[in-house]
């Protein structure tokens, strides 16, 4: 058993690579975790998925945000009684730089003019269509991890900032857990 505690970096998967070659076999890995880097957490779940691993939130701990995409990687997964795994939406604005884009474009001038406006008009274009190819990866990953779609809607529906806790009737409902 290989306890995860703590933030998910981009450097948490080559750790947990490094982990699984020096501990030889390890079978079962438990999350205590708020989070983190929103693609470590699909890649480290990923390659929770390709060792074949269990994952666990055991009794007080908790798995939300980004820990809760690697926690999916498991082929069966287990949410203890006591233990809380949560969910919110994903946050590109801050993933894409698209604030620090639009104060550039605008702090150019005082006075905006037409190709100013229409370079800003496609470059958020291109923002919503990563926007867009991000929640089609998502939803692609849910699958891929036998997970139903509709965990998309509490996670949609919950502002970044914010929080959701799956209750254990949603966590069997989205087959979020699969074991007891």
């Amino acid at each position: 058993m290989l306890l995860a505690v703590g933030s998910i970096e981009a450097d948490t998967v080559e750790s947990l690579r490094a982990t699984l070659r020096a501990e030889g076999r390890v079978d079962e890995v438990w999350f205590h975790s708020p989070g983190g880097d929103a693609q470590a957490g699909l890649r480290l779940g990923q390659l929770i998925r390709d060792h074949g691993l269990l994952t666990r939130v055991p009794t007080g701990a908790t798995c939300f945000s980004a820990c809760s995409y690697a926690f999916l990687g498991g082929v069966l997964r287990a949410v203890d009684a006591g233990a809380c795994y949560g969910v919110h939406m994903f946050t590109s604005i801050t993933e894409f730089g698209v604030m620090h884009l639009v104060r550039s474009i605008l702090s150019e001038g005082d006075t905006v003019d037409i190709a100013t406006l229409e370079r800003l008009e496609k470059e958020l274009k291109d923002f919503e269509q990563r926007i867009a190819r991000t929640a089609r990866a998502r939803a692609d990953y849910l699958r891929r991890m036998s997970v139903s779609l509709r965990l998309m809607i509490p996670a949609f529906e919950t502002e970044s900032g914010d929080e959701y806790w799956l209750s254990r009737e949603e966590l069997a409902d989205y087959n979020v857990a699969n074991i007891e």
